[in-house]
């Protein structure tokens, strides 16, 4: 009956009935107050206000009993099978209209209806019409059904879904309980199997006025929140939503939760869809409020365990992507970084060429980053701004204005030019100021530590010229080093200027009065003076009376050494007064390449070693090697001088090192504890020795070319035909003789029968170099072994040949070796004067190869790669027999030292601000270095790690985020910075023909630090309840048995297979 006393029709909808009872309601409310209300009142308002009250009433006790019938049917199975009730039937046609309804007819599986025949439902919402009828999915088939039409776990294997369900977990909730709240750890895989899950963002709601007023620049003068009730009995609180809407300025309520808090609806979940996943991978709390809904009379969810998922995640390169994509749909996992490039590299700063570097800052503190772990904190962080300020010039608390240049810009004098190149050939020394001439036309070398980078102070203080490497990670790393000394040093500033009685600044400034005046009398850091002992004292003693802890003081004189307290004096005047400009000028297009002119420095060594003339072509069989490692662990292994005097320097360290070093027996291989102490031995025991070092160095042929042409990349050009093997590394050589022991064992047994008799040759003619030259420079013939019998260059005859002789084009012609492997086209080299021959195959069976040199380049840095490995082929093209790259990686998996054998390279782009931003993977191959033999050559401490590594944009541009997100979900086991540009260049002329289809590539790396192991450490922590632990990281030191053991394994590995 409506207000009115009129018959309602039955199938007129009951709400229809209220709604007008509400507005009449509402209307007597506005015209005055309403006083208790009969059915036999005085006037008519009164018995309508009185019949509204009677719908309202039988309206909510209909409700109430639809639910009651709702749940008895849900608990009770055999309720299933009944018809539904007029009342369950009227509730659920009441659901409004979706845009997702359509006129089709839809049977639904009779295993969830639990029916005898499968029922026609109107609506195309799978998962709802799955449990439109009958109860939530409870057995294992029911489950799994679930699980391959739901999200993510569609994409699971029918074995995976085998192992998961049994150890799924079911959970069920009524109206408004909490499921997972804001804030809780989350290890579970969430699915919804039956009803709905309402999402909620928490707020605070000063943020929300202060956010509305700043897009809308207006107060609010009331608002409403969703608070949520934290007392002990929920359903006696709480709304069937589990929330209550109050109002924010009226009475308080008992609710524990502050007034501040705001909850924000923002979604809700049906069966099939899943949460908890973004959590799961990054390890993190939950950002949001999860509650069940109401639709249904409850909610069930099953909960998969995320230590399960994965293993699945490892082995199911199809799930795991899909983990990936929905990952990055639904958060922004890089937009921190991206938005540090965009500063960098927006066209405003390259209009402006000054970079706005005071917003480049503040986005840096966004990306929390994984090694400046105490970027927050008011402790100084010692160890990671010493590894910024190894990276940055020496005079970075003395300068203000950086120049970042692609080439010497052309306002420089062309003399000035020619100095600053002669300046970094000789950046040995500390300070290469030109004597005698005025501060005009002075030109310093200024010296970065630990990179590179070309650097000088060009005739004015204050202004420093940094030639970068490249136009993109070069100065990302050059950037994010800055924010880093930045932040560090206005900690610094603000504790020591907390000093007051006396002032900290008189203290420093009296220390270095007193030292300039020993200065300028000889005395200071001289034997009759202030020794760098006493220097050290004073400096400790003055460092103690400061504002700083005991580890803040260590950590300075780390840095700093004895020129602490000049450095704290610089930062407290320099006061970080910054300017970054970066040289947009179009003389770089001019300009030769540096890369090109370091590729043809490189050439011309060769051909010189050669006998030819610079200028001459290549012979068709030379073979060169390319290794992309440090400078010292290559020529340390091959050098014969380590061998003569192997007992000596293991005696030094014996007696000298042992603190530093350890005892020999501590070591897998006591020849990586010589490399070690050959330095120390040379400068302390025997510096005698240091020329006939660098003389035994020259008799085998190893040259470091000076000139790396502004690149910052030395590179040792070795002949391998003058190595002596019987002196090189003995690891190395027993493995070369049992190769090839077990290779002409075999080339015998195939050649018996033969007339003519063997041609092999005996071992110990293989190790003999082929020639040599004396001191004078004269010829002396040292007989070795060069390949015969049609797998190699010439015959034995002509072994006596030198190259450079006037019978280089009869010795290179006399017999044409016939080949299978490392054919090239017989019109390749048609058109040129030098002698033609087909090259030999990569790896040589029966002896040594007459021209066959390695190539050690230092490590590139970053997109730097990229452009070395393009020069470098167009200089030797198919002559390259193998590239291999060693390098030092951050490790996601083990622990350092340990030893990543690169499966596969993968291309950091998603957080890049470019179009295409889809990471790139890239095979490896790896076609001959395995992790058996990496495992034996560096003993059983070492781990070896064989999967996918990952190449970033910077060493300071990684955080948690990215790094879990890698881990997780491509199972990468480390990071690196290089590998990706070589495998680009490799994949791309392998394709184009320029490289050598038989070539051979080798990408491996040892563990220096563990980027997330400070992550981990806090996760333990909390978990234990205990401190956590210190963190391995990219700034703490690596000791001499962390890092050796593995480096030279690696080196020997690969040695193994180019030097035959």
């Amino acid at each position: 009956m409506d207000p009115c006393g009129e018959c309602i029709p039955t199938q007129q909808h009951a709400l229809v009935a209220l709604k007008r009872a509400v507005n009449h309601v509402h209307t007597r409310l506005h015209q005055g107050s309403v006083s208790m209300l009969t059915e036999s009142g005085s006037s008519e308002e009164e018995r309508t206000a009185y019949r509204i009250a009677q719908v309202a009433r039988a309206v909510m006790q209909a409700a109430g009993m639809i639910d009651q019938e709702d749940m008895d049917g849900t608990l009770n199975d055999s309720d299933a099978h009944d018809t539904p009730s007029k009342a369950t039937a009227t509730r659920r046609s009441c659901r409004q209209t979706d845009w997702r309804d359509d006129d089709d007819f839809i049977a639904s599986p009779s295993i969830f209806l639990h029916l005898d025949a499968a029922q026609p439902v109107r609506s195309n919402r799978v998962m709802e019409y799955i449990v439109a009828k009958g109860r939530a999915a409870h057995t294992s088939e029911e489950l799994t059904w679930l699980y391959r039409h739901s999200q993510l776990t569609s994409l699971l294997d029918p074995e995976d879904l085998q192992h998961l369900v049994p150890l799924s977990l079911h959970r069920e909730y009524t109206h408004g309980e909490l499921i997972l709240d804001c804030g809780a750890p989350v290890r579970h895989l969430y699915v919804v199997v039956w009803g709905n899950v309402e999402v909620f963002r928490v707020d605070s709601i000063n943020n929300e006025r202060k956010a509305m007023e700043e897009a809308f620049r207006v107060a609010s003068h009331q608002s409403v929140s969703m608070k949520l009730s934290r007392t002990s009995d929920r359903r006696d609180s709480l709304s069937p939503y589990g929330l209550r809407l109050t109002d924010v300025q009226g009475t308080n309520t008992n609710s524990e939760v502050s007034s501040d808090a705001v909850y924000t609806h923002v979604a809700d979940l049906y069966p099939g869809q899943v949460f908890g996943i973004e959590n799961c991978v990054f390890n993190a709390a939950s950002h949001y409020v999860f509650r069940a809904g109401s639709a249904m009379s409850k909610t069930a969810i099953s909960l998969l365990p995320y230590e399960e998922l994965q293993l699945v995640l490892a082995r199911n390169p199809r799930f795991a992507q899909g983990v990936g994509v929905r990952i990055t749909d639904s958060m922004d996992v890089f937009g921190s970084i991206r938005e540090f490039c965009r500063y960098v590299f927006s066209p405003t700063s390259a209009q402006n060429e000054y970079l706005p570097l005071w917003s480049i800052l503040e986005s840096y503190t966004r990306v929390h980053n994984v090694i400046h772990t105490k970027l927050f904190s008011h402790q100084v962080d010692t160890g990671t701004w010493g590894y910024a300020l190894n990276r940055l010039p020496e005079n970075l608390t003395s300068t203000f204005c950086f120049d970042l240049v692609h080439a010497l810009p052309p306002f420089i004098a062309r003399r000035m030019q020619v100095e600053a190149r002669v300046a970094d050939t000789r950046k040995g020394a500390d300070s290469l100021a030109m004597k005698g001439g005025s501060m005009r036309s002075s030109i310093t070398y200024i010296r970065t530590k630990e990179r590179r980078r070309c650097t000088w102070h060009l005739g004015m203080e204050g202004k420093t010229l940094v030639l970068l490497r490249d136009g993109f990670t070069d100065l990302l790393d050059f950037l994010t080093m800055l924010c880093v000394h930045i932040i560090e040093s206005n900690k610094l500033r603000g504790r020591v200027q907390g000093m007051v009685h006396p002032p900290a600044i008189d203290i420093l400034d009296e220390y270095l009065r007193q030292r300039e005046q020993e200065e300028l009398a000889g005395k200071y850091l001289t034997t009759g003076g202030v020794t760098r002992d006493a220097e050290m004292q004073r400096v400790h003693a003055i460092l103690k009376r400061m504002p700083l802890t005991e580890e803040e003081q260590a950590g300075l004189l780390r840095n700093w050494g004895h020129n602490t307290l000049l450095r704290i004096y610089e930062v407290m005047m320099h006061r970080e007064e910054y300017n970054v400009r970066v040289d947009p000028s179009l003389s770089i297009k001019f300009q030769m390449n540096p890369f090109h002119e370091w590729a043809l420095n490189l050439r011309s060594c060769v051909l010189e070693k050669l006998g030819l003339d610079r200028f001459s072509a290549l012979p068709d069989n030379l073979y060169i090697d390319v290794i992309s490692s440090n400078t010292h662990c290559i020529k340390n292994l091959l050098c014969g001088f380590n061998r003569k005097y192997r007992k000596d320097i293991l005696d030094y360290a014996r007696r000298t090192e042992s603190k530093r070093l350890g005892r020999p027996e501590e070591w897998h291989n006591v020849d990586d504890m010589l490399y070690v102490a050959l330095t120390g031995f040379l400068q302390n025991e025997r510096p005698d020795l240091k020329e006939e070092h660098s003389r035994s160095l020259e008799e085998d042929g190893i040259t470091v070319l000076q000139d790396t042409a502004m690149t910052g990349l030395q590179v040792e050009v070795i002949p391998v035909h003058q190595l002596n093997f019987n002196a090189i590394d003995e690891t190395i050589r027993e493995a070369l003789h049992k190769y090839y022991e077990e290779v002409t064992k075999n080339d015998s047994e195939k050649r018996e029968g033969k007339t003519g008799g063997s041609t092999v040759p005996t071992w110990a003619q293989v190790c003999k170099p082929i020639y040599r030259r004396s001191q004078d420079g004269l010829k002396t013939h040292v007989l070795g072994c060069i390949m015969t019998d049609s797998r190699g260059d010439t015959s034995p005859n002509d072994s006596d040949v030198e190259p450079g002789s006037t019978n280089l084009a009869t010795a290179s012609t006399t017999k044409k070796p016939t080949f299978t492997e490392f054919s090239e086209p017989a019109n390749m080299n048609s058109n040129r004067g030098s002698p033609t021959v087909t090259p030999a195959v990569h790896h040589v069976r029966d002896g040594r190869m007459q021209w066959h040199f390695l190539i050690n380049m230092d490590f590139a840095f970053g997109a730097q790669a990229e452009g070395i490995c393009r020069v470098i082929f167009s200089a030797f093209g198919k002559r390259i027999r193998s590239v291999s790259v060693v390098g030092k990686a951050g490790g996601l998996t083990g622990k350092r030292g340990d030893i990543q054998l690169a499966s596969h390279v993968l291309l950091s782009k998603s957080s890049l601000i470019l179009e295409d931003n889809q990471d790139e993977l890239r095979n490896c191959r790896n076609q001959d270095l395995t992790a058996q033999r990496l495992q034996e050559l560096a003993g059983p401490r070492v781990k070896v790690h064989h999967g996918k590594v990952l190449t970033v944009t910077g060493t300071m541009l990684q955080n948690v985020q990215l790094l879990r997100y890698y881990q997780q979900v491509w199972r990468c086991v480390g990071t690196e910075m290089e590998g990706s540009y070589f495998a680009r260049v490799i994949e791309d002329f392998y394709r184009q023909g320029i490289a050598h289809p038989g070539l051979t590539s080798r990408f491996a790396y040892y563990t220096s630090d563990l980027p997330l192991a400070q992550n981990d450490a806090e996760i333990e922590a909390r978990q234990t309840h205990r401190l956590p632990a210190s963190a391995a990281t990219l700034s703490a030191p690596m000791s001499p048995q962390e890092g050796v053991p593995p480096l030279y394994a690696i080196a020997r590995g690969i040695l193994e297979k180019v030097l035959l």
